[in-house]
């Protein structure tokens, strides 16, 4: 099988059994032997006539003839298996399943074998129409089809879960519930499902714009008036590409009035992305975050105390004041779906997308609240009841479609659901009916017959018009309703209001319904069927007969907590099926090219060509050229990253990867042509000619001289690249196909992989992010070899008390004189205790070497002394060396591949002869700055350079000398060394507080803790169903995932070496595991996590205090670390570039930056905002300049973790630079906007907690 989308999914549909529409993923095909499945459950009711289950027009048909089951392909002719071996259960369902692989072809029914044999299978391709169940009479309840071949164990499975392990599949087509009827035409037809991978698409397919049609402009639905002073609205949407200026997801009251609350999405040109906004009167609120087309989206608005909030899958966006709104909110018609222009209505069209629910709420839903009926929102089921098409004939289609919304005092159960009904058509009263004997077994989906029943008992009671049979046994509807009420509720109000009532209005039948609720009965009734002592949940099936179509019927329902009117719209047209959406891109993928592109020949076509328009970031958010294209420029002999940066590119090429298969054996040649824009100006065309011989890769480079701008030289950043492949030189019925590799994985970009000649990785392996850095001259004369290095490192660790030697290893000395009595490290006496007792030793350089060669003195070229006194560290995980004595990685660099950094004070620190620590002259600091593990460094990290300014650049000889430095982390201990800084000119003496931060003392292995390469534990599968990331987004931690590993790591060590009690340990974990359960417990499926981080605290805190098993230990940490990451109140879509490089530091969701001068912008002033702007109302007066975190759920994590820990461990928020500019501020994974005008670096940050700002 040819499939270059490993994740891809069919979403098929059906008319009257004559054809399927079908939206295969572009590039699939199914080759000639390759192995494939097909699994079909069915409910014959003839066995008399020839039926199709599943076909594809001229490629293959599976089905039922003349007493046997046959396939038949093209090419191949027909496979027949008698019922005689494959035996049919009669009255029942039965699982078809049919599997190819090796040359054998196997059918099974019910998980039995039945027939075999030996056969070639051709080749498929989706370019014809699927069909399901064309002829057929009964019922088709799932077809599924793999692109491997099913073994006996998941055929046996199948019949009872139809599950398939996902990692196996590479691609599925599933649909749900087939309805055939006697007649072979006017079909009942439910639309697939099969999207696997977006829940409830089946039940969303009705709203969207071009494939559903209403009479008027838009869905609308009364809820019979409703007034109210706070309000939430809940809805997910799935959007799709083609949206209008702006485009309504629900609306009240006539579209761009003032009086009108709209929830839509806008576009915004300037940016070229998608957001939601909130339109009330005249005041407005749009989203933060921009949001993505084909991926679901869950958006709330709340209004309470003239605050209305913006929340996007469950966490706060924006939120706003407003005072100029109509008070009390007043609930008209509420419209679902309509495209605006210029804030008006534009008529005949609907949303670009798809509604799953809207539920209404009179209060507003905060905290957990919020959070659970986002993450399960009431009545809402995956499987069930989609969009039914009942057609009448061929020449026209009858659509009837029905919503219900509902309000209640109380606000428990409020919700909207969109369906579709169908009428009574050709035998679906029998299959929906419910005789007399069964009314007390209603399954969910049948609960709702109660809304055609109530209609149907009131009208034959009335005599308006007989009711058409709907039971088993025939009885008509009035029997059923007579059963369900009369007998329950023999009220005479309710038979007063019955007899009168072709004089009823719609309040009298309102009060009819009311009258059974307030004594109780429809409660009861309910509940009794549906077992329920709370709440009542509500499915909607087609109604049973077609006598109120056009009527309204209002009524109340169960529990005292909702009223429901139902509206039932009759459309008539032809108007085409809703089609089903693209699948959206796999999440997980950074994609080097956006778009797959595929194009298959079977013959000589007129048009025979693939292209790829590659846009990586709009104007607004352009990325420096290194971070995704390959740069050839010959003319630039070994360019330093400052030369390269700053200067304009002349030459960039485009490099396509291209996979071609074919029947041919002649040379097919293939145009390759390409052009750029840059900074907005759109280049010539270039071309080149590729030459297709045979099935394989062909890496294409496409160069783009200066002259494919305008002849001018390219600018700084690229806006798009755009290339055409076109195939010439073929005859005949030959077979092409030939189809770009766009899912190329994007490496993050680094100076190493951007010049790799100077960065020779000699050993990597991932654990935290601290970093040791050791510099050394190699001027002539001068400085000292790495093994030096590397012994005094040993010896300042080994000193300060919290490590000591393997026995047998530990320097015999007393004194240290000078720099001839220090003790040599013994790298051969190391690696023997290494072996001999590896479990002596602790993990004691848990950080990166770097190696940083000075080579720029008098010419001399750069070179790598030895580091043969490294080698245990870089050996680590070899057979001998235990795990936990190692570094990350070992890099070489030098001066040359660095950019100065303002506004950076860069120190660097020494080892004197006796052992002291102290700061020298290295060189000067603007030379190291810019790059050092892919990201920017900070002042933070503790880097120490010459205070004497009066001999920078001096480089002087006697000033070079070898240094080092360690980066710390928040988990590691501090060792505090007092020293005299001592300038090599200014003979002056300053007193200077260094602190080097080590491990401590714990000897865990720290990848026994899941830390991968990427710096993550993988997310269970409740989270990444709930966290649904679309393309360019990712799940970022609020606490982020390093500190959660320092968090657990660190006190352990320090209880372990006795420097904590472990009263201290318990109050320091169950910090981290209340920062990052803020909430509490979040009930539901994320329960089981919250539960688990307390249990396995305690796992570890009886270990401590009894056996102190190490390895028991080390397991309830592993356990307590993945209960913590899979924390969802610690979680939230952001940035993808976010994913490691937040590393030990607190990742802020909202914040507001105070300037000099008294005026506020906050983080999203990009999109509406600019100063001056006001404090927001309700909060405390900022304390001075800096940075305000508002969100008062991150001000509760911040003061738990300061004050549980006590100073154990920090947090630091989160600072970055935005693209294209040196200077740093706050920022978040939630901001991606430029930074703002008046920002400063370098103030400080507050939290608000108890009303109070706090610094950080």
């Amino acid at each position: 099988m040819s499939n270059i989308n490993k994740h891809s999914y069919f979403a098929l549909g059906l008319k009257n059994g004559d054809y399927a529409y079908s939206l295969p993923v572009e590039g699939y095909s199914l080759c000639g032997g390759d192995p494939f499945s097909f699994s079909i459950s069915f409910y014959m009711r003839r066995y008399d006539l020839n039926m199709s289950f599943f076909k594809q027009e001229g490629t293959f048909d599976i089905g039922y003839e003349d007493g046997h089951i046959y396939y038949r392909a093209a090419g191949l002719g027909e496979i027949a298996a008698g019922t005689d071996t494959l035996v049919i259960a009669e009255d029942t369902w039965n699982v078809l399943d049919i599997t190819y692989d090796g040359g054998k072809i196997s059918f099974y029914m019910n998980g039995v074998l039945g027939y075999e044999k030996d056969i070639i299978s051709p080749s498929y391709t989706n370019e014809n129409y699927y069909k399901i169940g064309e002829n057929f009479v009964g019922y088709i309840r799932r077809v599924k089809g793999y692109n491997f071949c099913l073994t006996k164990a998941d055929i046996v499975n199948n019949q009872y879960d139809c599950k398939i392990s996902t990692e196996k599949m590479e691609f599925c087509f599933d649909f749900t519930e087939y309805r055939g009827s006697d007649k072979g035409k006017n079909n009942l037809t439910i639309l697939v499902s099969g999207l696997s991978s977006i829940k409830n698409l089946i039940k969303t397919l009705t709203l969207e714009g071009n494939g559903f049609a209403l009479p008027s402009n838009s869905h609308k639905v009364n809820p019979g008036g409703f007034a109210s002073n706070q309000f939430t609205i809940l809805t997910k949407v799935f959007l799709t590409k083609g949206m209008d200026e702006e485009t309504v997801i629900v609306t009240n009251g006539e579209m761009g009035t003032e009086s009108a609350l709209t929830l839509g999405v806008k576009y915004l040109k300037q940016y070229d992305k998608y957001f939601l906004f909130v339109k009330w009167g005249t005041e407005s609120l749009i989203s933060s975050t921009n949001i993505c087309d084909y991926s679901w989206i869950d958006a709330a608005v709340t209004y309470k105390d003239n605050r209305l909030k913006l929340y996007i899958d469950g966490t706060k966006d924006v939120e706003k004041s407003i005072t100029n709104v109509p008070q009390p909110m007043q609930w008209g018609n509420i419209v679902i779906g309509n495209t605006l222009i210029n804030g008006r209505p534009r008529a005949e069209t609907t949303l670009n997308g798809y509604v799953d629910y809207v539920s209404i709420f009179e209060q507003e839903l905060t905290g957990e609240k919020l959070t659970a009926y986002v993450e399960n929102p009431p009545f809402i089921y995956e499987n069930y009841l989609a969009a039914l098409y009942g057609f009448w004939e061929e020449e026209a289609c009858d659509y009837l479609t029905g919503s219900f919304i509902a309000f209640s005092d109380d606000a428990k159960m409020d919700f909207i659901e969109n369906t579709v009904f169908s009428e009574n058509i050709g035998n679906i009263n029998y299959d929906y009916g419910i005789s007399s004997k069964q009314y007390t077994e209603f399954q969910k989906w049948q609960v709702m017959t109660i809304v055609s029943a109530v209609t149907s008992y009131i009208k034959a009671e009335a005599g308006l018009e007989p009711t058409a049979g709907i039971l088993e046994n025939g009885e008509p509807a009035g029997k059923i309703m007579d059963l369900m009420v009369k007998e329950v509720l023999p009220q005479p109000e309710v038979q007063d209001l019955l007899a009168s009532y072709n004089t009823l209005t719609e309040t009298q039948v309102r009060n009819m319904m009311k009258v059974l609720y307030d004594k109780g009965s429809l409660n009861q009734l309910l509940f009794s069927f549906y077992g329920k002592t709370s709440g009542f949940q509500v499915l909607v099936v087609p109604a049973i007969t077609g006598v109120f179509v056009k009527e309204e019927v209002a009524f109340y329902i169960a529990g005292g907590v909702l009223i429901a009117l139902v509206t039932v719209v009759v459309v008539k047209t032809k108007t085409k099926e809703p089609p089903a959406p693209t699948p959206p891109y796999d999440p997980e993928i950074k994609y080097r090219f956006v778009s797959i592109k595929s194009i298959t020949f079977n013959h000589a076509p007129d048009d025979h060509s693939i292209s790829g328009v590659n846009i990586r970031k709009n104007a607004q958010e352009t990325i420096p050229i290194p971070e995704w294209v390959d740069v050839v420029n010959s003319s630039m002999k070994d360019p330093s990253l400052a030369a390269y940066i700053k200067s304009a590119v002349t030459n960039i090429s485009i490099f396509v990867k291209l996979y071609y298969e074919t029947n041919y054996t002649d040379v097919v040649n293939g145009i390759i042509s390409a052009n750029c824009s840059s900074d907005g100006i759109l280049g010539n065309i270039v071309g080149i000619n590729v030459n297709f011989q045979e099935t394989g890769e062909y890496d294409v480079e496409i160069p783009l001289s200066n002259q494919s701008i305008n002849g001018r030289s390219l600018g700084r950043y690229l806006d798009q690249l755009n290339w055409k492949c076109s195939l010439t030189g073929f005859i005949g019925a030959s077979y092409h196909k030939i189809y770009s590799i766009d899912q190329v994985p994007i490496e993050p970009w680094s100076i190493e992989s951007a010049y790799p000649e100077k960065f020779p990785t000699i050993g990597a392996l991932e654990i935290f992010s601290d970093t040791m850095l050791f510099t050394e001259n190699f001027y002539e004369g001068v400085g000292e070899t790495l093994e030096t290095i590397a012994t005094r490192t040993m010896q300042m660790l080994f000193h300060s008390g919290k490590f000591s030697y393997p026995e047998d290893c530990e320097p015999k000395y007393s004194e240290i004189n000078d720099e001839s009595d220090l003790p040599v490290f013994d790298s051969e006496r190391f690696e023997a205790a290494y072996q001999a007792e590896p479990g002596l030793l602790v993990n004691c350089l848990d950080c990166s070497l770097i190696i940083a060669n000075n080579c720029h003195l008098n010419g001399h070229q750069m070179k790598i002394m030895s580091i043969h006194s490294l080698m245990p560290f870089i050996k680590a995980g070899e057979e001998g060396f235990p795990p936990p004595m190692y570094f990350r990685e070992i890099k070489v660099i030098g001066k040359d591949a660095f950019e100065p950094l303002e506004d950076i004070d860069l120190h660097y620190l020494a080892v004197t002869g006796d052992g002291t620590l102290t700061t020298t002259h290295i060189f000067d600091g603007s030379l190291i700055a810019r790059y050092i593990d892919g990201r920017d460094l900070e002042a933070a990290n503790l880097i120490f350079s010459d205070t004497n300014t009066e001999t920078v650049g001096a480089r002087n000889d006697n000033f070079y000398r070898e240094a080092f430095f360690i980066e710390g982390s928040s988990c590691m201990r501090d060792i505090l060394y007092e020293h005299w800084v001592r300038g090599p000119a200014a003979r002056e003496e300053t007193k200077k507080k260094i602190t080097l931060l080590a491990t401590g003392f714990f000897p865990y292995d720290n990848r026994t803790l899941g830390i991968n390469i990427a710096g993550r534990e993988n997310f269970e599968k409740a989270i990444t169903d709930a966290i649904i990331c679309p393309p360019g987004q990712a799940r970022c931690h609020s606490v982020s995932y390093s500190t959660l590993c320092e968090g657990i790591c660190s006190p352990i060590n320090a209880c372990l070496a006795g420097t904590k009690t472990d009263i201290e340990l318990q109050r320091y974990l169950e910090g981290m595991k209340d920062a990052t359960y803020i909430n509490g417990n979040p009930g539901g499926v994320f329960a089981r996590y919250y539960n688990g981080a307390i249990t396995f605290i305690g796992e570890i805190l009886n270990e401590i205090r009894g056996g102190r098993d190490i390895n028991k230990i080390c397991s309830s940490a592993n356990e307590l670390l993945k209960n913590l990451n899979n924390s969802r109140d610690n979680l939230r879509l952001g940035d993808s570039n976010w994913n490691s490089s937040i590393q030990a530091a607190f990742d802020p969701v909202y914040w507001i930056y105070v300037n000099k001068v008294g005026m506020v912008e906050s983080d999203h002033a990009g999109l509406n905002y600019t100063p001056p702007y006001n404090f927001p109302v309700g909060l405390p007066a900022a304390r001075t300049d800096g940075f305000y975190l508002t969100d008062l759920t991150d001000g509760r994590r911040m003061d738990i973790i300061k004050s549980r820990t006590k100073g154990d461990g920090s947090f630091c928020v989160y600072k970055a630079k935005v693209r294209g500019s040196v200077q740093r501020f706050l920022f978040s994974s939630s901001n991606q906007y430029p930074l703002m005008q008046y920002c400063e670096t370098g103030k400080k940050a507050y939290y608000l907690y108890n009303n109070t700002w706090n610094l950080i």
